[in-house]
Formats: structure tokens, sequence, C-alpha cells
């Protein structure tokens, strides 16, 4: 037994096998004192009938005057004794055997039955029968003291105690026709002697009848007594079946095993966090590295944006040597080798496979890095459906190109001048019914036409190309297409789907950029943080929607 107390657990185990040693010797001297009463009832039967058999011989011979028998009396005295003490026996038996009858038909309990041997019984069919519905019985109550009962087991210990029971009825019966026989067959014995008594004298006889009631009485008390006293020593010399051959100990410790505890540990603890990492490795479909990139598509790379936890959107603008500005000034330089340098100036269009991803975000900045290297710079809000220039520069959209398309505000009114003086924006105005109608107007071309005459680079926020039409009318305008795309957010299948959808339209001279890219906190002496969104959402029915109104990137 295992405890974390162990002296209550070995006082517990010796007390519990004590008890069951008590217990067993408890049974069998049950079966002794169940005899001893059997025969206890006897004996007081019988009691009775001697002393009043007694007191008769005694009345006899006072008022007779007799002492003894003659010699012919006293003859068939003796053989009429003999014959009496075998009927005395035949009796004895014969109320067992009935006892037996009675017993198997009153009671359930199998287990409690009086031993053949105990009462002068020597029948080896009659105490295998009685031995086996014991051992029956008992299997039984062992069975449904149990806490979980075999039902089908019961059901079979139930079956076979039938069987047995009415098998040992069946022999009981057949030992009690034979025993009434032999009994009848003394009875008879005993009647022709007792025709010869008849032949004596009157006080003979008389003396003879007296003294035959007085010595039967006697002779079955005797046999009562041995009996009795054979089942007391039986009883006094009983022990039980088992004994204890040792007693229980505290042995060592045998928990916690720690040696297995810690080598469990250390295999959990490396197999469920890698397990962990495969899973998500496995299901993860966003793009996490340039390598993701071009497995997808041939299309160049432009380069990377890092992770930014400024409240102002217009990062470059603000601070002139922060990380993220000197990544925008990378994407800079290595646009120049993108595309051979045409006369006038250069249209650069910003677009996402789907909202969310940062292009108008990365499109402003862009445009701040360009005027901080002296060039003259717009940045135009073309994204008709959800407009977001005019937040990051935080200015009203009551005008802008929609109210231009459709004659209501001049050109010169929709232009506005940032705080650097080489950065010029247009919002998208109020959002139009018909904003892909408008995109194909031919005041669209011609205002390209005058913008290329005032402006070195014109670099145009879209609306996500996954999802409406819009921007395939603006890139024939375009020199250069930027797909941007999120770290750990754009999803690879969607991604897939909007390169194979521009090749389709036969998009040229694309190339792709990835945004909101978390490095460690420590790496190339900067320290970045984490936690910054972006949100992007349309109105019309696309399944998306904005997240925040913040440009945190």
């Amino acid at each position: 037994m295992q405890s974390t107390v162990p002296q209550k657990a070995r006082i517990f185990l010796n007390t519990l096998l004590e008890t069951y040693l008590e217990r067993t010797l408890d049974k069998k001297n049950a079966y002794a004192t169940r005899t001893i009463d059997f025969i206890e009832e006897q004996l007081s039967t019988i009691s009775d009938s001697l002393n009043l058999a007694e007191q008769m011989l005694q009345n006899f011979q006072a008022e007779n005057k007799t002492v003894d028998l003659s010699f012919q009396a006293q003859s068939i005295f003796e053989q009429v004794k003999e014959l009496e003490n075998q009927k005395a026996e035949i009796n004895s038996r014969l109320q067992y055997y009935n006892y037996i009858l009675n017993y198997l038909n009153e009671n359930t309990d199998m287990g409690n039955i009086i031993a053949p041997s105990a009462m002068g019984v020597d029948d080896n069919l009659m105490n295998a029968l009685i031995l086996q519905l014991s051992n029956l019985a008992n299997q039984k109550a062992i069975l449904q003291s149990a806490s979980i009962q075999n039902i089908q087991s019961i059901t079979q210990l139930d079956a076979q105690i039938t069987n047995t029971r009415n098998t040992l009825i069946e022999n009981v019966r057949n030992i009690v026709e034979n025993t009434e026989l032999m009994l009848r067959d003394i009875n008879n014995r005993i009647f022709d002697y007792s025709n010869e008594i008849n032949k004596l004298p009157e006080s003979e006889r008389e003396l003879l009848g007296i003294r035959r009631k007085f010595t039967l009485n006697d002779n079955i008390y005797t046999l009562l007594l041995e009996r009795r006293a054979e089942a007391q020593i039986s009883k006094a010399s009983n022990t039980s079946d088992n004994e204890i051959v040792d007693k229980a100990r505290t042995l060592h410790l045998v928990k916690p095993k720690t040696t297995i505890n810690y080598a469990i540990g250390i295999l959990l603890g490396l197999l469920v966090p890698g397990a962990i990492l495969l899973l998500i490795n496995f299901f993860n479909n966003t793009i996490e590295s340039r390598d993701d990139i071009t497995r997808l598509t041939t299309k160049p790379l432009i380069g990377h944006v890092f992770h930014s936890d400024e409240s102002d959107p217009l990062v470059v603008l603000k601070k002139h040597h922060s990380p993220i500005t000197e990544t925008y000034r990378a994407i800079r330089t290595r646009l120049q080798f993108f595309k051979k340098t045409e006369e006038g100036s250069q249209v650069l269009l910003f677009t996402s496979a789907y909202p969310g991803e940062g292009k108008s975000f990365t499109a402003a900045n862009m445009a701040s890095a360009y005027a901080l290297s002296g060039k003259k710079i717009l940045l135009v809000g073309l994204d008709l459906r959800k407009p977001v220039v005019h937040k990051l520069f935080n200015v009203s959209n009551k005008t802008g190109i929609s109210t231009f398309l459709i004659d209501q505000t001049p050109l010169d009114e929709i232009i506005h001048h940032s705080e650097h003086p080489n950065l010029d924006f247009i919002t998208s105005g109020p959002i139009p019914p018909n904003p892909a109608e408008l995109m194909e107007n031919e005041k669209m071309k011609k205002l390209f036409e005058a913008f290329r005459v005032q402006y070195d680079f014109i670099l145009i926020d879209t609306a996500p190309i996954g999802l409406v039409a819009d921007t395939y009318h603006l890139m024939k305008h375009a020199n250069i297409n930027i797909l941007v795309t999120r770290h750990k957010y754009t999803n690879k299948n969607m991604l897939k789907t909007v390169l194979e959808e521009m090749d389709n339209h036969q998009i040229a001279n694309v190339c792709l950029l990835i945004n909101d890219v978390k490095m460690p906190k420590r790496s190339y002496g900067y320290r970045y943080s984490s936690g910054y969104g972006y949100g992007y959402g349309y109105g019309y029915g696309y399944g998306h929607y904005n997240n925040k109104d913040s440009y945190r990137r």
C-alpha cells in the first residue's frame, strides 16, 4: 500500500489482516455453534422423557419390590435394547435429514448448513454436495459485497447453486426413504420380541417395558451428549485457514520518482513547444519573409519597411533620421534602378491585394522621402471608395479629385500644400456613386499630363486591387506599379490570386514591397517596439471593415 503517511498505512494493513483472520475463524466457529444449538434442542426434548422414565422405574420397583428381571426376560431385554439403540441412532439421523430438507426449502442462504459429520452421518455424496453448496454461497457473497458487481458471474453462480441444491434435495430424499425402510425393519423385529415379552408374567412385562423406555432415553441422551462434546471440542480447536507470515512494515520512498519526473518534464518541455511551433508554422499562411514572395512570383521585391510605433503617420516628414525613414530612402534609391528614367515626370502607383496592408501609409511616406531629396512631389489620393489621404494630412475632404472630375471644383483649388515646400497633395474628395466610371474619364488623362509638367514625381494612392477594378484603369498612367504587402498579415493565397489577375490584365512594371516588418527589439543599434496597427475597410459588401481610425505602423 502506498501512502503519504507510511505509519498509518502499516497499521491499516496489519489491522486488516488480523480482522480477516478473525472473520475466517468466526465463520468456522459459527458452524460448530449451530451444531451445538441443534444438539441442545434435542437434549432438551429427551431430558424430560428420561426423567419421567427414571421416575416410573423407581416407583415400580418400590411398589413391587422387584429389583431385577429373570434370565429369560433379561435375554429378551438385551436384544430389544440393542435394537432400540439402533433405532435411536437411525431416528437421530432421520431428524438431521428432515432438518436439511426443511432448511433447503425455507432458507436462501446456502452457506450455513450443519455438516453431516457433526451428526455422525457418513455419506460421501451428501457431504460433497453440502461442501460444494457452501463454497458457491460464499463466492456469491463475495461478489455481492464487491464495489462493482459482476452481474453475469452472479447469475452463473445462482444457476450452479440451484442445480446443486436440487441435486442435494434429491439425494437426501433417497436417503430418507432408505432410512425409513431400515427403521421399519427394526420396528418389525422389536414387534417380534414384544410378542415374546407378552408371554412373560405381568410384573416382568411391566418392568421390562419401563426399563426399555428408560434405557432408550438414556442411550439417546448419552449419544447426544457425546455429539455435543465432539462439537465443543471441534469449536475449541478451530484455527483460521490462513496466517500472517510477515507483518506489514514501512519501506523506502517510492514516490515521487524525481529522476523520471525530471526526464518527463524535460521531454515535455522540448516536445510540446516544438510541436506547437510546428503546428503554427504549418497552419500559418501569411507572408513571413522575402522567400515567401519569391516562391509566389518572379516580380522584383524593392524592399521592406520596418514597423513603427509613432502616432503620426507622416514619419518621414517629422523624423528625418528615424530607422523607418532610412528604409524609405533605400526604397527610393532602388526605384531608380527599377526602370530607366524617361523624359518627364515619373508616376508611381501604390496599391495592395486587400485592405489593411498599409498602401496609403507607404505612398505618403514615399512622397515625403522624395520631397526630402529636393524633388517636386505630388501625392494624389485616388482611392475614391475609402479616402485616406485627407486623414493623413488632417485636412477637409469636401473637395478633391471626385469634385474636379465632375467639374464642380477647378484644379488649383484641390491641390493642397504640405508643411514641406516640395510636397503637394490632392485628396480624393467626397465618395462618388460611380468611381470606376470616373477613373475612365478623359479628364483623368489630361490631369496626369498637366501634373507631369509641374512635378518630378506623382505618387498615386489607389484602392486595393484585389477587391475592385478601379486600380486597373489607373495603371496605364503609371510608370511603376508598387504592390504593398504586410508582414505576417498578407495571405499568400490571396496575394497569389491578385498576382495572377495582374498577369491576366498584362500589367507591366510591377514590383512588391513588404510593409510593417517587425524586427527584434535590438537590431542595428536601434530599438523597435511592436503592437501598432493600421486598419483599412470597405463598406461595399466586400467583407472587410475598418479596424481603427489610426495610421500607426
